[in-house]
């Protein structure tokens, strides 16, 4: 499995990226939106990792408040759904 959020075929064509590993990588491609033009979807993933981690960590907590979910879903995301992982991990470790 790999992944980039760069555009393959543009570094083909100016001799940056092999175009016989691009064939032998790109069996299914899937593009997904930016995590940032992702709307609610955001609430939705941050939760699912606050679960998990808060799992992970034997941590008890409950949700988002109101102003924190605002702020997660204005948050314009540029290290995409990485950034919101490791956001949402520090976020259970230093709960009380």
């Amino acid at each position: 499995m790999s992944a980039t959020n760069r555009d393959l075929k543009e570094l083909i064509a100016v001799n940056r990226f092999r175009d016989d590993l691009y064939y032998r990588l790109n069996c299914i491609n899937i593009e997904l939106p930016d995590l940032k033009d992702r709307g609610e979807d955001v609430l939705i993933i941050a939760n699912v990792f606050l679960r998990r981690f808060a799992n992970q960590m034997g941590k008890q907590v409950s949700g988002f408040t109101n102003e924190i979910s605002r702020i997660l879903q204005d948050y314009p995301w540029p290290g995409n759904i990485r950034e919101l992982a490791n956001l949402i991990r520090r976020a259970v470790v230093m709960a009380d």
